[in-house]
């Protein structure tokens, strides 16, 4: 960017009026003859600017009450800043030399009471420095919430459409933040009102619409966000108004005018002295019963009626309403003519103790006849008694004034004294033939209605009687005959037919036609006729028997009997072992059994091998397989009880106890039965520790510990005799498998006897682990003359 040259040393160069930045300065030196040298380049940075400081909070002139105050701001720089100080009233109260420029950086320090002024000043690398702008900062201690005083209510009685005033005096040693009213209503929920002031008294206007006393707290916050809410007072509103509704509305039918008039409000009186100018609705209508609730029909004025009231206003007022028809209405049924007093005609008005400002007066509409029920004897029943009960039942919007029976369509007695919606009762007798009766009933608006007819015969024949009618047997199964089980009789000894028919969950399945006579024909216990098969059912169905007798005149009432299919219980019996089965030899057997379920269920078996000494065995959750095999060895020689539980989720079967013993097993087998040494000199020693030739081998094919012992019959050598080191035997592994007791056991070669010697201790019987070796060796006596010499060894078995 600038360059000087010069041919004199040292060489002064000076640049002014460079802006801000970063350069670099190096110097060329070059000699008569061309060569050139040249210095290292430097760097300058070159900085003429302050700092720049931006003060962020606390704001100017703002008001404290808690410290220690966080003073934030922040510094940019075209250099690094060297450090930054707090300055409060012109001293310095903290200094930052690690400063990150271009984000917040904050001090934190606690003033005393009174005014302040405050600044951060900040230092960069070359000796910039620069203040930010001053600010004012005061703190002053806040002694506690708002003080509030001096509340009153204006007007303290008030009535409709008054505004209360509630006004209290507000102060705080720093800055009240805001102040409200909460006005606790007659449903105990608070209403909140925003206060506004003028200099420190403080103004609320509220307006409720129900009689009552109304408590209420004055709230207060002051900036620190104290809170006063101790103040409390109460207001009271209190109005009156007496509504009367004079008309006679009677009983009327569908044709019937229904006269409205002389509807009056009577002595509408308003008892509050601030009741002033204030607007009033009335609300006239018609209303029906649901049931549940008044459902309005028809509004009969429009636009309601206004009424202008001034203060202490004592009013009568009344109105003629135009007639209308019954027909004008939805139909029969209770309806209301309803008065109200509303405001603004939305709300009806409640008085002081909080009831509607209403009055209603209630008429039926009645265009229907009585609705007659007959109940009983039924249609076409034929009856053994001459003096017979016709019951019926009665209904009607009215009040009914009358019944009357009629039989053959002749009037046969009258009652006037009815009770609606209950049982009504003639009795008359009749002899011996064929009838109808029906019943006609008036209403109190002479509206009739007659009944249908209903067929009946008197007759004197006694019908059959049928007694303990049931399904046998009670809680069925499956595998269950369903028998229908009864008792039947006729007095007059007629012949009586029985109908049996079946339903399956009242789906109809089967008859039965059979016919009896006899003047007690005692019980029918149907055991194959009549009957449903066993294995036709299925768990949880429900049969019914349904039983019908007749004598030929008389037909008996149905009768019938129920009963739920139950579940049925697994079936199980043992197979193997044999109940006193004492043949085993195996110590653990399998045990067999048969199984199946009616229903068709899955099976859980549990097996138990039971002992009075010995630990049982119990196998459980063996699903739907009906053999097992034990993993615990039993004992021998003693007797075991097994059983097999079978359930199916719902039902258990155990088989009977069966019992078994193990009987004892001594019995050893020799896989290798001789030993060939082949040719020997004299002197030689020969064994079969090595395999070659290969040892005897015994193996325990019993099921108890064994102990083996070895003896010889004969002589080995001519020369030397038995019980010498000529002729030898000792104990071995199979394999490196230890099946015996070592420590009772031949481990060493031991000389050859003709008296039984023990060579295994306790050889094991399970399968696996039941083999050892009785190793040989033999020594050429040195005197022996050639020949072939061979001895027979017995081994012998006892139990250990």
């Amino acid at each position: 960017v600038n360059e000087s040259n010069s041919d004199s040393s040292p060489f002064l160069v000076n640049w002014t009026g460079l802006p801000d930045g970063t350069y670099y300065i190096n110097a060329s030196a070059n000699d008569s003859l061309g060569n050139t040298n040249d210095t290292l380049t430097r760097t300058i940075e070159l900085d003429t600017t302050a700092p720049i400081v931006s003060l962020e909070s606390p704001y100017d002139d703002t008001q404290v009450n808690s410290t220690p105050v966080t003073f934030q701001y922040n510094v940019t720089d075209t250099g690094a800043i060297t450090n930054c100080s707090l300055w409060i009233d012109g001293s310095i109260q903290g200094t930052n030399s690690s400063v990150s420029e271009g984000v917040a950086q904050t001090f934190t320090y606690a003033p005393a009471a009174g005014q302040h002024n405050w600044t951060v000043g900040c230092y960069d690398i070359v000796g910039n420095f620069q203040n930010g702008t001053a600010r004012n900062i005061s703190f002053y201690q806040d002694a506690g919430p708002p003080s509030v005083t001096a509340v009153s209510v204006s007007p303290v009685l008030q009535g409709y459409d008054v505004n209360v005033t509630i006004q209290a005096t507000v102060t705080d040693d720093t800055a009240v933040d805001r102040a409200w009213v909460g006005v606790m209503q007659t449903d105990d929920a608070e209403a909140n009102f925003s206060m506004y002031n003028v200099s420190d008294v403080w103004f609320a206007n509220v307006s409720f619409w129900y009689n009552g006393t109304y408590p209420f707290t004055i709230y207060a916050n002051d900036s620190s966000n104290n809170l006063n809410d101790t103040e409390t007072g109460s207001f009271n509103l209190s109005a009156k108004v007496t509504i009367g509704l004079a008309t006679d509305l009677g009983l009327y039918n569908g044709t019937q005018a229904i006269n409205l008039s002389n509807l009056t409000v009577q002595n509408a009186s308003f008892l509050s002295t601030n009741l002033t100018n204030t607007s009033f609705y009335l609300l006239l209508r018609t209303e029906q019963w649901t049931g549940s609730l008044w459902l309005p029909q028809d509004t009969l004025v429009s636009p309601l009626p206004h009424i202008q009231l001034n203060t202490s206003s004592n009013l009568s007022l009344a109105w003629l309403w135009p007639q209308y028809n019954a027909s004008d209405l939805p139909g029969d049924g209770l309806y209301r003519v309803f008065l109200a007093l509303q405001q603004l005609s939305t709300t009806i008005l409640l008085d002081k103790n909080d009831q509607n400002m209403s009055v209603a007066a209630n008429f039926t509409v009645d265009a229907t006849a009585p609705i007659i029920h007959l109940v009983s004897p039924a249609n076409n029943t034929q009856r053994t008694n001459s003096t017979v009960e016709f019951v019926y039942n009665v209904s009607d919007n009215s009040t009914v004034t009358n019944c009357s029976l009629f039989v053959n369509g002749i009037l046969n007695q009258t009652n006037a004294t009815i009770a609606k919606d209950v049982n009504q009762t003639f009795t008359t007798w009749l002899a011996d033939q064929q009838y109808n009766w029906s019943v006609g009933c008036f209403d109190e608006l002479g509206q009739l209605r007659n009944s249908s007819a209903y067929n009946i015969t008197v007759t004197s024949n006694s019908a059959p009687v049928a007694q303990s009618l049931a399904i046998l047997p009670a809680a069925p199964t499956r595998i269950d005959q369903l028998n229908c089980s009864f008792n039947i009789s006729d007095a007059d000894s007629d012949p009586v037919a029985v109908n049996i028919t079946w339903f399956n969950n009242s789906a109809r399945v089967t008859d039965y036609d059979f016919s009896y006579s006899g003047i007690v024909l005692g019980a029918l216990y149907n055991n194959g006729n009549g009957s449903i098969p066993a294995n036709v059912t299925t768990k949880g169905q429900i049969w019914s028997c349904n039983l019908t007798l007749s004598d030929g005149s008389v037909i008996a009432a149905n009768m019938s009997a129920n009963a739920t299919i139950q579940n049925s219980p697994p079936v199980v019996a043992l197979l193997w072992p044999q109940n006193e089965n004492n043949t085993l030899t195996s110590r653990q057997p399998n045990f067999n059994w048969s199984a199946y379920d009616p229903d068709n269920e899955s099976i859980n078996f549990t097996l138990n091998i039971t002992h009075q000494t010995y630990p049982n065995v119990v196998l459980e959750d063996i699903v739907n397989v009906t053999n097992s095999s034990i993993a615990d060895r039993l004992e021998v020689d003693t007797w075991y009880n097994w059983t097999v539980e079978a359930y199916d989720g719902t039902n258990t079967t155990v088989t009977p106890l069966w019992n078994f013993s193990v009987a004892s097993l001594l019995e050893v087998n020799l896989t290798i039965t001789g030993v060939n040494f082949g040719l020997l000199a004299v002197g030689k020693e020969k064994n079969t520790t090595a395999d070659s030739p290969a040892p005897f081998t015994v193996q325990n094919t019993g099921n108890v510990i064994s102990d083996v012992k070895v003896r010889a019959t004969s002589d080995l050598w001519a020369t030397q005799p038995l019980n010498t080191s000529y002729f030898r035997f000792m104990s071995g592994n199979v394999s490196d498998v230890v099946s015996y007791n070592v420590s009772g056991s031949a481990m060493l070669f031991t000389n050859m006897s003709d008296q039984e010697v023990l060579v295994i201790k306790a050889l094991n019987w399970s399968d696996g682990n039941n083999r050892a070796q009785i190793e040989m060796q033999v020594t050429v006596p040195w005197e022996e003359p050639p020949a072939v010499r061979q001895s027979t060894i017995v081994i012998a078995a006892r139990q250990t």
